[in-house]
This record gives C-alpha cells, structure tokens and sequence, in this order.
C-alpha cells in the first residue's frame, strides 16, 4: 500500500466515529497516519526480508543456508587437513615399529601431526611417507534413555576444526562396533548399525541414529564414541624443520620434514554450501551417473584437476578385449597436482570403500599423463614490455591448460588454445605450433595437459 491509500482508508475507518470523524482532514491526523505507514513500511519490509530466508536460493543467513541444507540431507564438506612428506631416520640399536594413528609435535609452529600407517624403520635405515597435520580427540556419552532418532553433538569449536568422524557404539556386555553412515537412513533396517551425519544451524556436527525401523535404536546403556579427527585446515611448515615423537619409547627416531604435499582447505563456505545443497536436492548421495560421481569425488577430494569414470562398455574399448571380469565394475580415475598416483588412488579407495552400490565394484584406476609442448611466436608493439607480456602468456596457459588448472577436461583443441591467446590482446599477430595432434582425442584414461614449463614462448617487437 501507499501512504496515499493508507490515508483514504484511514479517513474511512474514523467517518464512521462520531468522535474522530471531525478530525478528519486536520494535520493531526495526517501526522498519525505518517507515523502508522512508516510502521506498516518497515514492518513490511522485514517481512519480506525474512521470507526471503526461506528460500535457499536467495538467503543471505549462514543459519538460514544450513538449514536448507540439513533439510535435503547436505553435510558440508569439512575440513581437509595439509600434508607433509617426512623422513624418519633410525639412529638407535635396534628396529622401531610405529603404530598408525602415532601422534607427532612440531615446535616449529606448535600443531600437531599424525602418522596415518603403520611402518617399520630399520636399524640405521630411513623411511620417507606422508603425515598429515592433525590430532584424535575421541568424545564419550553414555545412552540413559532409549528414543527415537537419538541426536547427538559436537561442540562448535571442534565442529569446525573436524575432519574425519567415526561413530563407535560398546552396548551393554557386548564389544565396540563401528557403526555406518548412511544418507537419510536409506536401505537400514531395525537392526542395521546406522546413523545419519547432519551440519546444524548452529554450525555444529551432529549425529541422529533411527527410530527402530531406519535403523537400530542405541540401547539404553550404550556408550557412544565419537572419534574426530581435528585440524587446523590450512598450514604449512618449512621443509628441513624437525618433529617429535610424543612417544618415549621412539626418542631414537629423528623426523625432519619435507615439502608440503597438500596445504590444507577450510570447511565449505557459505556460497560453495548453497551451490551444492541445491544441487544436492537432485543428486540425494546416489552415484549413478558421470556427474554424480564426480560431485561426491571432487567435493570429498579438493583440489582435484582432471576426473574421469567409466564403465564396462570402455573399459572393453581401453583394453581392447571383452571380458567378464569388467562385469559389475565402476572405473574411477584422477589427477591431483600436488598427490603421487599412488596416494590419489588410496584416497579414492577409501572414499569409494563407503558407497554401497548394489553388486558394483568401485576400481581406481592411475590415469595416463600425456603432458604436450608448444611453440609460441608473437609480436607485441613497442609501447608493451616483452617480459610482462610473456608472463601474461604463460599465466593464461597455466590457468587454461595445464596439470594445474583449476577446471580441465582433458579435451584440449588447438582452437581453444588460439582462442585464449587471442583474447590476451597484447599480441598483433601470433603463431602456434603444437607438438602433438590435438585433433584426435587421448583414451579415455589419459590426461591431457599443456606443460607450459617445457614449451617455448617467444615474444617480440
């Protein structure tokens, strides 16, 4: 309404009073209609204001887009602890065995470190592997009711510094159990061991196990472990700095760091959360098609440049052969530029370990890296500067088409390289030579990518 109607309709209400009807006209009651329309206006406009935090697409509230979020079932990715290579060198008498999970103290920058497997290190030998920048906190709470849909949960601090969680139920007189995580207790039973993960509104992490018919109900008496893996995300620390053991028995190993393979990645953000919640609505934690899997991949594993997914029909059209052991199998392959082959396909194991797809085997699959060079002759004019504009050229390059780039198919045509250069629009004229055919495209289980280092950029007046 306008302050125009909000007055006709005002002046109607009190013609009807014999009292207020002579007021009618005067500047009282034209300043008291002022006063009432400013109420309706403001009042209006938070209305408005706060049904727009109902929709997911236009909240502007952190509590609003979680909300959303815990609504369709979306746990936000959490934090992804740095990775450092580490040498441990054994200076005593005799072998040392080092149990998974050993915790390491850096006084270098005063953070924690774990060994995540365990390993054996000769007698005056030495052993080189990953350890993550990371500490276990194990959490405790004793059952004293049985109801349904039990929820649990976490603190906000170590909500927000958690990177792993696992779940371990001891029920009366009877040994622990880990129990699974399951997306909105799908294909659980009354008896299954699950529960359901869910990120609050109040940015804390939290459980929900079932109701006695999607999934099991803890007994009362049960003790509930909550085994989080906590860390700071984002890190680094200087190769050749030292690390402890916080182990006595292991005082003869010496640790002394390397470079860093991963530097960590905080929680999702507000935006990167409301993107994929609203995807995640069609997506529901099912990998069924090429974009599913790669939307639980790359938001579980950060970083990732290049995937890929493939079936029997390819894997038949890779190897060349039909066979029944391609049967039932899911082929899953990736690049990361800053994890081995090795690593990654670790990661993708024991990512892929917790989806249970009915008689489908989830097989990683080291990708074939066909890096490719090229010649680059271009003329700038003479009010440009040769090195600046090269090293626009070579950032271009980089961002597009290499192993790093952020979003790469492994498709790369010749016309998109031109057409890169091209829009730079420093160059007046330029010439392109690649050193392979760019026109046939790689197997499906090579990644494709521009080695910008080993090509040749030329610059000239």
């Amino acid at each position: 309404m306008t302050l125009a109607q909000i007055k006709e309709l005002f002046n109607q209400v009190i013609t009807e009073s014999k009292f207020w009807s002579k007021f009618r006209g005067s500047e009282f009651v034209n300043y008291l209609v002022i006063f009432v329309a400013q109420v309706y206006f403001r009042a209006n406009q938070v209305a408005a204001r706060r049904l727009q935090e109902a929709f997911l697409s236009l909240a502007v509230k952190m509590s609003s887009v979680l909300a959303h979020a815990e609504s369709r079932g979306y746990v936000a990715r959490k934090r992804i602890p740095s990775k450092i290579r580490v040498t441990i060198t054994n200076s005593g008498s005799e072998v040392k065995y080092v149990a998974e999970n050993t915790p390491l103290y850096s006084s270098d920058n005063n953070k924690h470190y774990l060994i995540r497997e365990a390993l054996t290190v000769p007698v005056g030998g030495a052993v080189t592997i990953n350890v993550v920048q990371a500490e276990l906190q194990y959490f405790e709470v004793t059952v004293d009711a049985e109801v349904k849909f039990l929820t649990k949960r976490l603190d906000v601090d170590t909500s927000r510094k958690i990177a792993e969680l696992d779940i371990y139920i001891t029920e009366p007189n009877s040994p622990i159990v880990k129990w699974e995580s399951t997306h909105l207790f799908r294909n659980t039973n009354s008896v299954s061991n699950a529960y359901v993960e869910f990120y609050s509104t109040t940015q804390q992490t939290g459980v929900r196990f079932g109701n006695g018919i999607s999934g099991k109900i803890p007994p009362l008496g049960s003790v509930i472990t909550m085994k989080c893996l906590i860390t700071d995300g984002v890190s680094e620390i200087a190769a050749g700095q030292t690390l402890e053991f916080l182990d006595d028995t292991l005082s003869a190993l010496a640790i002394v760091t390397g470079e860093t393979m991963v530097s960590g990645a905080d929680r999702e953000d507000i935006e990167t959360l409301r993107a994929n919640a609203m995807y995640h609505t069609n997506y529901d934690n099912n990998v069924v098609f090429d974009n599913d899997y790669a939307f639980f991949t790359k938001r579980s594993i950060s970083g990732l440049t290049w995937f890929r997914v493939w079936g029997e029909k390819q894997q038949e059209a890779l190897k060349g052969r039909s066979d029944l052991d391609f049967i039932g199998k899911v082929y899953l392959s990736a690049y990361h530029p800053q994890l081995t082959q090795a690593a990654l396909m670790e990661q993708l194991k024991k990512l892929y370990s917790n989806v249970k797809e009915l008689n489908i085997e989830h097989v990683p699959v080291a990708c074939n890296e066909d890096g490719f060079t090229l010649t680059l002759s271009g003329k700038i004019l003479s009010t440009n500067n040769v090195k600046q504009v090269k090293n626009v050229v070579i950032n271009v390059l980089q961002q597009k088409f290499s192993h790093s780039a952020s979003k790469h198919d492994g498709l790369i045509t010749y016309n998109q390289i031109w057409d890169a250069v091209q829009k730079i629009g420093l160059l007046t004229s330029f010439k392109i030579d690649v050193n392979t055919d760019l026109d046939v495209a790689p197997h499906f289980d090579t990644f494709r990518y521009l080695d910008v280092a080993g090509s040749n950029i030329n610059i000239s007046y």
